[in-house]
């Protein structure tokens, strides 16, 4: 059952100062987000917001309609639930901080069904695609959900291969639902929902994709999944951002070997020398 206060949630994460841990703050002191929307400055301030935070807020409100906000997801076949909702995916908010937030077009799969990300490179060799693909598929047909970042490179190639399976995907994104940034990932993406699977995001809608949201996205990825598998990276990459998410987050890391003069083969063979598990084969 939807929350009665979820219009006010959805319309706080439009103030980009709120992160999902001020989010928290404001539930924990209103218990309701009509409540937190509503409240006037001294209020805010009380709870530890600046001055510079709070009369930001009190502005941005002033033009903001939480139930117009709501008939745009509607309209565009997107679900909003919080981070108090059941339905809300468990792993993810056992992490140290979850969206408050989850944007859904598709159907979440279910929390007892394993989910694995797959991540990796933008810039595949022949030998990452293969294995990105390869392994997606045959794990998807195993009965395992594919998490990924609908990105180029390893990411396209593991929800590709999932579907291939006819297996359960979920895409991540680092843009909101309604600024998938190309025809190319908007056509993946559709594909990802059509069959069965799911495209989220803790970004409003028409937030576009900015660099700084991909470490904060691929919390995310890993958060939702029990381990992480990386296939193929260079030694500086968001991959090894997940990992180390996953790692923070007590979940497992695994990497597939790659050749040891591949540079984009040096940081998964890094994070087997650091001890992630050694993959061959699915």
């Amino acid at each position: 059952m939807a929350r009665t206060d979820l219009p006010y949630w959805v319309a706080l994460i439009h103030y980009p100062k709120f992160g999902p841990r001020a989010l928290a703050r404001l539930f924990a002191r209103f218990g309701n987000m009509e409540l937190a929307w509503k409240a006037d400055r001294n209020e805010l301030l009380a709870i530890g917001f600046s001055p510079m935070v709070t009369d930001g807020f009190i502005h941005l409100r002033q033009d903001i309609n939480p139930e117009s906000i709501m008939s745009q997801l509607a309209k565009n076949n997107i679900q909003a639930v919080t981070v108090q909702d059941d339905e809300y995916p468990a792993r993810l908010k056992n992490i140290y901080d979850p969206p408050a937030v989850l944007f859904i077009k598709g159907k979440l799969p279910s929390d007892a069904t394993p989910h694995l990300a797959v991540v990796g490179s933008r810039h595949l060799t022949p030998y990452g695609e293969q294995n990105a693909r390869n392994f997606s598929r045959d794990l998807a047909k195993a009965g395992l959900v594919i998490v990924s970042g609908l990105a180029y490179g390893v990411d396209e190639q593991a929800h590709t291969g999932a579907l291939e399976a006819k297996g359960l995907t979920v895409a991540v994104l680092a843009s909101g639902l309604q600024n998938i940034g190309t025809s190319r990932q908007r056509y993946l993406a559709q594909q990802i929902v059509d069959h069965g699977g799911a495209v989220i995001s803790e970004f409003a809608p028409l937030t576009p994709s900015l660099k700084n949201h991909f470490p904060i996205r691929n919390r995310v990825i890993s958060g939702l999944s029990q381990a992480t598998l990386v296939i193929e990276e260079a030694l500086k990459s968001g991959s090894l951002i997940t990992a180390r998410c996953a790692l923070d987050q007590g979940r497992d890391v695994y990497a597939v070997p790659g050749p040891i003069n591949s540079p984009t083969s040096e940081g998964t063979n890094q994070l087997i020398k650091n001890g992630a598990g050694v993959i061959t084969c699915a």
